[in-house]
């Protein structure tokens, strides 16, 4: 219940700090064989731009949920609202630029010891986690994860590849030629669709005790887009032992980005000071293609592309299943 969020209200002094922001992508790109120089550089050019605006100079007031020692870790499947969720602790945490990634789990050092993580990898973040919270393992610990429908997600993955990123400034393609790329690229990367539908949320909800998708989704359908998981154990032992989960009394928020005109109230439960800044759309960023992104975003999967989607696997055939697709 809400009741559990709220833990209590710490109430910390206004700090209004300028610094000069020199940002160092330390991040590695993933890029195919054969993929472009231009298209490296424009996903460069964009992290950069995205780190950056992870840290902003004007003082924000830190209250309730997070004390000193806290951790915010956003575990979280690719193009589900990722970036938008971990700006948002870091920004109340007034983490600034003492961040850099660790393996794949980018993590931000912040004031009075409080901690974000960020990262697409189950168990690097749990490990991350589990160091995160080795001075402090009786304080807060929220894991943030989110889902999104099937039909949008598909279309903003394919975007982020080398192909879609390629395509960005592409003004002489017609419509029906890049939904056949789309759809070309659909059947191409079936087997890594399913993995980034499965490898994260799937084992995470169930760590936390979730039953299933339709459980939580009715949960989410009453309270506005959300549900709220305990971590289930009764162990007493530390979060920082290696034979104890990390997770050990963490809660999981878990959103639906259907619903994130409501992720700033959803947050200020937790602290007054989170506020949501959505990244910027995929059609402000791609302008030569907006009218053809719209097109696959309400492209509408064939039994045959999404069987071979979900091959078999239960976790995948219930992510189509809640939004009865």
């Amino acid at each position: 219940s809400c009741h559990r969020l709220i833990l209590g209200i710490s109430v910390l002094s206004l700090v209004t700090t300028m610094l000069a922001v020199v940002v160092c992508y330390q991040g590695e790109i993933k890029d195919r064989i054969g993929a472009s120089r231009s298209t490296a550089m424009k996903k460069m050019q964009y992290r950069r731009k995205l780190l950056r605006s992870y840290y902003d100079p004007r003082s924000i007031s830190q209250k309730t949920y997070f004390p000193p020692g806290s951790v915010a870790a956003v575990f979280n499947t690719p193009k589900c609202g990722t970036d938008t969720l971990a700006n948002s602790f870091v920004k109340s945490f007034e983490c600034g630029t003492n961040y850099g990634y660790i393996g794949q789990v980018l993590q931000f050092d912040c004031p009075e010891q409080r901690k974000v993580l960020r990262t697409h990898e189950l168990q690097e973040g749990m490990e991350r986690i589990r160091d995160a919270r080795s001075l402090h393992p009786e304080r807060n610990c929220m894991v943030v994860t989110a889902i999104r429908n099937p039909q949008v997600w598909l279309a903003s993955l394919y975007m982020q590849t080398d192909e879609g990123y390629s395509l960005c400034d592409e003004y002489d393609i017609t419509r029906e030629d890049f939904v056949q790329k789309y759809r070309d690229w659909i059947v191409r990367s079936r087997g890594s669709i399913q993995h980034a539908i499965t490898a994260l949320r799937p084992p995470l909800l169930k760590m936390f005790g979730a039953q299933s998708l339709a459980d939580e989704f009715m949960k989410m359908n009453t309270n506005g887009g959300y549900s709220i998981l305990n971590y289930p154990s009764s162990s007493t032992s530390s979060p920082t032992s290696r034979t104890t989960s990390p997770f050990t009394n963490c809660q999981l928020l878990f959103l639906r980005m259907e619903d994130s005109k409501n992720w700033s109230n959803i947050l200020s439960k937790l602290s007054p000071s989170l506020v949501v800044n959505p990244s910027p759309a995929r059609a402000d960023r791609c302008p030569a293609i907006a009218a053809h992104y719209h097109a696959i975003k309400n492209y509408k999967l064939t039994e045959e592309e999404k069987s071979l989607i979900v091959g078999g696997n239960v976790d995948a055939a219930e992510y189509f299943e809640v939004y009865t697709l």
